[in-house]
């Protein structure tokens, strides 16, 4: 909120009587039975004001109070209660503040309150009561200086898949979206969580220099990925600690690593680990694939999948994740995928290609794990995609690995 600096008026308090130009008699604050006491101070974060607190004791011995000023500057011009309320000089005592002129009888206690714009600190003030034929002026704690901000920064980094095992993210590795991060303090204290988006990225902003943690734990909700990822990958560091000082902290990533031993286990219906639970799943073979794109070039025979919606489906293999390994010929698309379905070498890296692309047209039709557990598969897609890219780079065992589990994929229908 814009604002100009608050400023305020101090008025030293009488000492001994006198008759003002309006005729008034100014006494002591100590001889006249009308005192004011601080309450206290609110700061209020969503409206960004402060609203100060005041007790007014009105003695019974004493007249019933005409009206009181707190000297106080302000732009904006701030606001109190009662309804008989100004902004400037009262002329009957020379205070500039804020004028309460409500009255108040002689043997009562009330309640005043003043709201100003901004985070507002504290100092002595002068303020006017004023009854009958005479005022008197004291000091009270009220509106100060505004509070300085202190200075915040930020904890950035992101989620991914550490395909080639390096602790380091690198170009083209997975991202990991929709996982719920959480930072707490150093005493173990939660402080506040996010998502992250697509880019596996997260942010938390406005954070006062310390010490902090990030992690992301496994949760039960259904909105996330966190249960999933704390079942079938593994963290390399399970959080990270971040120290805040002067300066924004960026890169503070969290990789993992696929579990493919549980992933195959839970692809496999006997359910050899015994938990009552495998995968079910929609997949085609990439039998079922050959004999689409066989038909769609040769224009005759039975196909489940025409050749336009086919040629739809290959554009969205090509648009999946990383530009390759799959960049069909240009008009000749469905050749090319077939080339590589049909493919007889045995190298790792194409027997993984050839799973690989049929897991990639089941997900684009919608087909393969499905439901929750798409998000899975996707993520499975993108890390086998950089096992292909890079196959020179990672060993030809999780090369083998990657392509049983596209390949389980692909029968989960059958």
């Amino acid at each position: 909120m814009g604002r100009k600096a608050l400023w305020l008026c101090v008025l030293a308090a009488g000492t001994s009587a006198s008759v003002t130009s309006e005729g008034l008699t100014q006494k002591s604050i100590s001889d006249v039975g009308w005192s004011v006491w601080f309450v206290g101070s609110q700061y209020d974060a969503a409206s960004d004001t402060t609203t100060f607190t005041y007790k007014m004791v009105a003695a019974d011995w004493e007249k019933d109070l005409s009206h009181w000023v707190l000297a106080v500057q302000a732009d904006p011009p701030p606001t109190g209660s009662g309804i008989n309320t100004s902004y400037g000089l009262d002329p009957k005592t020379g205070v500039l503040g804020f004028k309460w002129d409500d009255g108040q009888e002689a043997g009562t206690v009330q309640v005043y309150t003043l709201t100003l714009a901004g985070q507002i600190g504290t100092a002595m003030v002068s303020y006017s009561v004023k009854g009958g034929t005479y005022f008197a002026i004291g000091t009270v704690a009220g509106p100060g200086a505004p509070v300085q901000a202190p200075m915040t920064y930020s904890i950035s980094g992101s989620l991914y898949v550490d395909a080639d095992g390096n602790g380091t993210r690198d170009l083209g590795e997975p991202a990991l979206a929709n996982v719920t991060v959480v930072l707490t303090g150093s005493n173990g204290e939660v402080l506040g969580q996010t998502v992250t988006d697509a880019n596996g990225g997260y942010v938390f902003a406005d954070l006062t220099p310390g010490d902090y943690v990030v992690s992301a734990p496994g949760t039960t909700s259904a909105s996330d990925f966190n249960e999933v990822l704390s079942t079938y990958f593994t963290a390399v560091v399970e959080s990270l600690s971040v120290h805040l000082e002067g300066s924004d902290s960026s890169g503070n990533d969290l990789g993992y690593r696929v579990k493919v031993c549980e992933i195959l286990k839970d692809l496999n219906p006997a359910d050899p680990d015994g938990d009552s639970f495998t995968f079910s799943g929609t997949g085609k073979t990439i039998g079922f694939w050959k004999h689409q794109l066989t038909v769609a070039i040769k224009g005759k025979g039975h196909a489940q999948v025409n050749s336009v919606t086919l040629l739809s489906y290959l554009y969205a293999v090509e648009d999946l994740f990383l530009s390759e390994p799959f960049q069909f010929t240009p008009t000749a698309e469905v050749a090319s995928a077939l080339a590589v379905l049909s493919s007889t070498s045995s190298a790792k890296v194409d027997l993984l290609k050839k799973q690989l692309l049929g897991t990639e047209l089941n997900h684009v039709s919608g087909r393969g794990l499905t439901g929750a557990y798409s998000a899975l598969q996707a993520v499975l897609l993108a890390w086998g995609e950089y096992l292909a890219l890079h196959y020179t780079q990672v060993p030809s065992a999780e090369l083998v690995a990657a392509k049983d589990v596209f390949d389980r994929i692909n029968n989960t229908g059958e």
